[in-house]
């Protein structure tokens, strides 16, 4: 696909006797020169977010050659075991369906497995233990092994060339496009500016979802099917909501590849209003103390859906709320079996609109086949029976929210890659990593993600239980401590350090309120929640040996406390840190 040249399309280079004045911006490795009257977008909070995406693009390059090496030691071990029965078929996998075949190119990334994180375990939630090939630190990648990126929504091109500058060795080549004229020919002036060759990164001037449509038929023309074939990673970072670009994003991607999605609407993703939420992103936010994790649930949920109509699976590697904005990254499989999750990993929300009660239904469930050398079958739930009408603790009324996405938030061994890629930025011979200024706050923010339960949805907030009785707050060690000593499993949210996310029912939280109201009394002891009596016995309150005090959370039980010792709840670098004017558009 030749690159446009710009020409004729009424938009002075930068630099030139009729561009607007120019102010030269430092980042990271890369120095670009914006308008300074806006007409090309650049927000400086942001740069945690390009941070983050250097180091999850990183971490994903390691991730993508794990996956490679295993899909051929399993397509070696299958060859042998042909040889070994005679047979010339395809071998059976242990749910009697026969197994994908590899994908040809070397460099496409072998399925994710997800086993592990699909939220099934025992009843008490035991997670399964990472792969064997987990947590062995950073290997040495092949060159031939290197990364194409599309940056649709490019603007000033900044993110490209930090991944073209900052990541030589993960990063081949950026497709950089704005639909804007003007970002165009400064994407172009800031490639030269920074020595990078027309080969590396390729200019475009498209509307972002056309241009991912061309390169999705460019695969098929190639007969590679869903996705095209050079298309490793899609960067989408739009100004607002990225709803308008999924479904040509999930179908550009290549199988295996990795989607990059930020949206900065939070106003809608937390509920302000409903019916826009809805019409973007297939589900309704409730205005409730999680609506930040409700956020990235929902979005995950579009991007879900999306995929699922083109038989595609999305497995979520990590999932922050930072600020303003909600980033996500997902790896794109093609997977007509795995699209048949969406159902059971989706759910409703009922809230309570006087306390803070929730409960999640799923819209999906799997009985055992009448074969048993079958796959299970997917039916439709029932409604619980505990989830009458009213609340059952204050006996309030349900709101409804969803439907939303309601798996795991990421993938541990992406994050633990992602935690190595830190240690490496850190690190003195780091040559290529040091350009990344907000590490601090990342390894934080990761150390936070690691230590939540994967396979929770949704949490409680420790002062919102306490102010709907006018009680004192606990000490969030001894509410902790309590449920511990219970066998209930119990983290934070990774933005909300006062978050109880627990698998404990609802009945529990509110009877240790209700404990440690009866010692210490509330100013409202008339309210619903309080006439209830306690039906939880061997209520104890103190301190649990697992309760970490470090920034006030609770480690899970299989984390060394000693490990996390990085700050994960930091302050904003400078005042008035978020969003920032759209960017004037020349287009006519």
């Amino acid at each position: 696909m030749a690159e446009s040249s710009g020409e004729g399309q009424g938009a002075a280079a930068p630099g030139s006797s009729n561009s607007p004045k120019l102010k030269l911006i430092h980042e990271g490795k890369a120095q670009v020169e914006v308008s300074a009257a806006n007409e090309v977008f650049y927000n400086p909070a942001q740069v945690v977010n390009r941070d983050l995406s250097v180091i999850c693009i990183k971490a994903y390059h390691q991730l993508r050659w794990r996956q490679l090496q295993a899909n051929k030691a399993n397509k070696k071990t299958r060859g042998t075991k042909r040889k070994a029965v005679g047979s010339d078929g395809p071998l059976p996998d242990q749910d009697g369906a026969s197994p994908a075949v590899p994908p040809q190119d070397e460099s496409s990334a072998a399925p994710v497995d997800t086993e592990q994180h699909n939220g099934t375990g025992d009843a008490h939630g035991s997670r399964a233990q990472p792969p064997a090939a987990a947590f062995r630190g950073l290997v040495d990648v092949p060159e031939s092994h290197r990364l194409t990126v599309l940056e649709p929504l490019s603007a000033s091109g900044l993110r490209g060339l930090r991944y073209l500058l900052e990541l030589p060795h993960c990063v081949r080549h950026v497709i950089a496009n704005d639909i804007d004229p003007k970002a165009a020919d400064t994407i172009r002036h800031n490639r030269h500016i920074n020595n990078i060759s027309p080969d590396q990164m390729h200019v475009e001037c498209e509307d972002a979802s056309v241009l991912m449509y061309m390169w999705k038929r460019r695969g098929q023309q190639q007969g590679k099917g869903n996705g095209a074939d050079n298309l490793d990673i899609i960067d989408i970072d739009p100004y607002g909501s990225a709803s308008p670009f999924l479904d040509a994003a999930v179908q550009a991607v290549k199988d295996g590849g990795m989607l990059c999605v930020t949206s900065t609407d939070m106003p809608v993703l937390a509920g302000n209003t409903p019916e826009v939420t809805f019409s973007r992103y297939g589900g309704t936010a409730l205005k409730a103390r999680y609506v930040h994790e409700m956020a990235l649930r929902l979005v995950l949920h579009a991007i879900r859906t999306s995929a699922g109509r083109y038989k595609r699976s999305v497995v979520p590697l990590a999932s922050f709320s930072i600020d303003f904005y909600v980033r996500v990254f997902v790896q794109i499989r093609n997977s007509s079996a795995e699209t048949k999750n969406i159902c059971k990993e989706t759910g409703l929300v009922f809230q309570c609109v006087q306390c803070d009660t929730f409960h999640v239904v799923p819209l999906g469930e799997t009985v055992p086949s009448k074969n048993p050398q079958g796959p299970d079958r997917f039916k439709a739930p029932h409604m619980p029976t505990h989830i009458g009408g009213t609340c059952g603790e204050c006996g309030g009324r349900y709101t409804i929210g969803g439907p939303a996405y309601m798996g795991p938030l990421y993938q541990e061994e992406f994050v633990s890659l992602c935690l190595e890629v830190c240690k490496a930025a850190d690190a003195d011979d780091s040559d290529t990593l040091d350009g990344l200024t907000q590490t601090p706050r990342i390894k934080g923010m990761l150390g936070a993600v690691q230590q939540e339960w994967f396979d929770l949805p949704l949490f409680y907030h420790l002062p919102s239980l306490c102010a709907k009785i006018k009680l004192q707050v606990i000490p969030l060690k001894a509410f902790k401590s309590a449920l511990l000593h219970l066998g209930y499993r119990v983290s934070h949210f990774h933005r909300e350090p006062q978050a109880i996310k627990t698998d404990a029912p609802p009945t529990v939280v509110h009877d240790l309120i209700r404990s440690w109201a009866k010692e210490h009394p509330p100013k409202n002891t008339k309210h619903a929640l309080l006439q209830k009596d306690i039906m939880t016995e061997g209520i104890d309150f103190s301190l649990h040996k697992d309760v970490s005090t470090l920034m006030g959370s609770c480690i899970r039980e299989d984390r060394d406390a000693s490990s996390q010792a990085q700050p994960r709840w930091m302050p904003n670098p400078q005042p008035f840190w978020g969003p920032q004017k759209k960017a004037r558009s020349s287009r006519g």
